[in-house]
């Protein structure tokens, strides 16, 4: 007789733990749950904030990139600007790129001086000395508002990958902005 007391003790004690175990194991999957929901919560409350500042950037910076494109490949409005404007629009966008990197993904922040530093313009011409426009003058010298010195704001050759890396720069744009932008 006593061993049948036995198993129904141990029988007892299994059920007890087995009572005891269920609840703890849902009360611990319900907190888990929460906490991945309050953590994804907040990633994506933090994601609508940088994205929106991308946008607000962008903003700033949006038309000024579009002239420097413009300018060089001679479309558009590129009969209404001149080298010192394009030479102020970039040190606009360093300005407003550099002081606000910490927002681009370092794809876009590396895109961008790749697109500014190599194929728009080419750097270090010397001391104090602006960089110069990647590009040809070509038909802009017969505009009536062409001033001899700006052939010297010139290198006198276009980048053969200039609207390439202008078009991977915009991508990259809109890739952080959250617009799918498969084309």
């Amino acid at each position: 007789m006593e061993k049948k007391n036995k198993v129904w003790n141990s029988l007892e004690i299994a059920k007890l733990i087995v009572g005891i175990a269920m609840p703890i194991s849902i009360a611990s999957f319900g907190v888990i749950t929460n906490m991945t929901l309050q953590e994804s919560n907040h990633n994506f409350s933090l994601n609508k904030i940088i994205i929106t500042k991308r946008a607000e950037i962008y903003e700033q910076i949006g038309e000024k990139l579009n002239n420097i494109y413009c300018y060089i490949e001679e479309v558009g409005e590129y009969k209404d600007m001149t080298p010192e404007t394009i030479l102020k629009y970039r040190r606009y966008l360093n300005t407003k790129m550099h002081s606000h990197k910490a927002f681009w993904s370092p794809e876009t922040f590396d895109l961008y001086l790749n697109y500014m530093d190599r194929e728009a313009f080419a750097l270090w011409q010397g001391e104090v000395t602006d960089a110069r426009i990647k590009d040809d003058p070509g038909q802009k010298r017969s505009l009536s508002s062409w001033q001899e010195d700006w052939n010297n704001r010139f290198t006198g050759m276009e980048s053969p990958t200039h609207k390439q890396s202008y078009e991977l720069l915009l991508n990259s744009i809109a890739n952080d902005l959250g617009i799918n932008n498969s084309r």
